[in-house]
């Protein structure tokens, strides 16, 4: 499956074709009604077993929405679109086996079948489809009495089986290389949305966004967390001297730093990053910590530049009862570092 938005695109089509495929029994079983009452029989077949395959099929579809598309979204998707097509057409096949001249009116079904998945979920499974559907009525023309004595008929709809699809498919392949542009621009433009063009970190939108996640968390499952408020030492001076394409790799190496030691980490912009980081006690809070510290002063690839940090850190609940108290409390912790000579950590319960 190559991204999320495909995956929800198949299930919200899985979901579809629950729905037609109940409508379309149930459009079956009233014109079943309508020759029964009319006639007096359905085939050779009494009409409670003609029924009791389509009232199947319509409790089988309730089942795997309710239960399986709600439970099992993205378990084994694709694998299970081709079974559940595959069961589609044998069943259309079994039912018109068993209403004799009924059937006449149901073999477009086919087409809708090739068609309807091919467009759903593109020319691979389309393909699959074309050819379950000529082997099984082959099979239909070969086993059932009343397809033996209209053969010229049913010959008739293998040929529309074997040459009208054949004219879809380009379509179809053409549609879903849209598709899946679509779908790409789409997982793009979310990915921008809430990240640093630069650093490739989370940007200030998605940070918010995590932070009260993060609080919503502590309040769930009491996960303790802290805010590390980290700004580099002399960074303009590294801008002013070396130019902005120095200290943009500057800033590119630095994210990458940060994201090998903290759990969560985002650029405000400039040079002012946060992380999220969650503890168990504060012995391991203020040992990454100095990790992070120590990681931060390594020497660069560059080496022309040095690197430091002042980093201030406020926790949550202990320093802040609110997210805009521990952004605040964090901002001045990481400022008291700076004003006690820079390149060290200050914690808001110090100040």
């Amino acid at each position: 499956m190559k991204s999320d938005v495909e995956r929800e695109h198949f299930l919200k089509n899985e979901k579809i074709q629950v729905y037609l495929r109940v409508v379309l029994v149930t459009i079956f079983i009233l014109s079943a009604f309508y020759v029964y009452h009319r006639d007096g029989h359905l085939g050779n077949y009494s009409f409670t077993a003609i029924l009791f395959l389509p009232l199947l099929v319509i409790s089988l579809n309730l089942i795997y929405y309710f239960i399986f598309l709600k439970h099992f979204s993205f378990l084994y998707q694709k694998s299970r679109i081709v079974v559940i097509m595959a069961l589609d057409v044998i069943a259309t096949v079994a039912v018109m086996y068993m209403i004799g001249g009924l059937a006449i009116y149901y073999p477009s079904v086919f087409l809708w079948y090739i068609v309807g998945y091919g467009a759903r979920y593109g020319v691979k499974i389309a393909y699959v489809s074309y050819v379950t559907v000529i082997v099984s009525w082959l099979w239909l023309l070969y086993s059932s009495s009343y397809w033996q004595e209209n053969l010229d008929v049913g010959m008739g709809w293998l040929v529309a089986y074997l040459i009208l699809p054949l004219y879809y498919f380009k379509l179809i392949s053409e549609l879903q290389k849209r598709i899946e542009l679509l779908h790409e621009d789409v997982d793009e433009s979310t990915f921008k949305a809430g990240h640093d063009i630069l650093t490739q970190l989370p940007n200030r939108l998605l940070f918010e966004k995590t932070l009260q996640e993060s609080v919503s968390m502590y309040n769930k499952e009491g996960k303790k967390f802290a805010l590390f408020f980290i700004d580099l030492d002399g960074f303009k001076q590294i801008n002013d001297i070396y130019g902005h394409e120095i200290g943009d790799k500057v800033l590119i190496e630095v994210a990458q730093r940060l994201s090998e030691i903290n759990n969560f980490t985002a650029r405000l912009g400039g040079d002012e990053f946060v992380s999220i980081v969650r503890y168990v006690n504060d012995d391991e809070l203020r040992e990454r910590a100095a990790v992070l510290l120590k990681n931060l002063s390594k020497e660069c690839e560059d080496k022309r530049v040095n690197v430091s940090a002042s980093i201030g850190v406020a926790r949550y609940p202990d320093d802040a009862q609110s997210t805009y108290e521990l952004k605040k409390h964090s901002d001045e912790a990481m400022y008291r570092a700076k004003e006690e000579g820079k390149n060290k950590v200050c914690f808001y319960d110090e100040l």
